[in-house]
């Protein structure tokens, strides 16, 4: 499960390709977020080089406003929610071993980028179930799974979480606000900052291993 916060500068022009993605050096890749630039709307997308399922919100995006994005993945089903409602679903048992790249922001290879601002990633290694998907809320920005009262850590406990940045920690507020989070400023090769990255801060890139 792959759980963030974005808002995105301008829509209608080009794919904002990717939002964020976990890719292997081979080109397959798992959890690809874009928003596709003819529809404003994001598509979730994986390849193993023989599957590619893809699924599409029916939510149109605006500027200026922030969202909530949850890709679910259980078994052979990819479940693309926005603002934790669940709003389509492709099929396609995709299955990766091994450290994969993970990438916020920009492919780690360059050219495409987004052009907004991230908040609060979150990649899990089990499939959220719908009492831990409710509780994905602007109040429980930047806390551990343990942290957050009423979670079902029988479902996902802190090991369970493989990432999360918050990218100005200590949080003083739990709100969704243009004060503490990562942004990329323009067309480039370097895709935002954040002050908690494992990788490399320019590039926003990291290594995780997905379930």
């Amino acid at each position: 499960s792959v759980h963030f916060f974005v808002r995105f500068d301008a829509v209608g022009g080009a794919d904002q390709y990717p939002v964020m993605q976990i890719e292997r050096t081979d080109s397959k890749r798992a959890f690809l977020f874009y928003l596709v630039g003819a529809t404003n709307k994001i598509k979730l997308d994986a390849y193993d080089g023989t599957l590619n399922p893809e699924t599409t919100t029916t939510t149109v995006f605006l500027a200026a406003t922030w969202y909530e994005i949850l890709g679910v993945r259980s078994a052979g089903d990819w479940t693309l929610y926005v603002n934790r409602t669940s709003e389509s679903t492709a099929t396609g048992n995709v299955n990766y071993t091994g450290t994969e790249l993970l990438s916020l922001g920009g492919r780690p290879e360059g050219g495409s980028h987004l052009g907004g601002w991230l908040k609060d990633t979150r990649v899990f290694n089990v499939a959220l179930n719908a009492t831990n998907v409710a509780l994905l809320t602007v109040t429980n920005i930047g806390k551990k799974p343990s942290e957050i009262s009423g979670w079902d850590t029988a479902n996902a406990a802190d090991a369970n979480q493989l990432r999360l940045y918050n990218f100005e920690p200590p949080w003083s507020n739990a709100t969704v606000n243009d004060a503490n989070q990562v942004k990329d400023t323009g067309a480039n090769a370097s895709h935002g900052t954040g002050s908690n990255f494992a990788g490399t801060a320019a590039s926003g890139v990291d290594t995780v291993v997905p379930s």
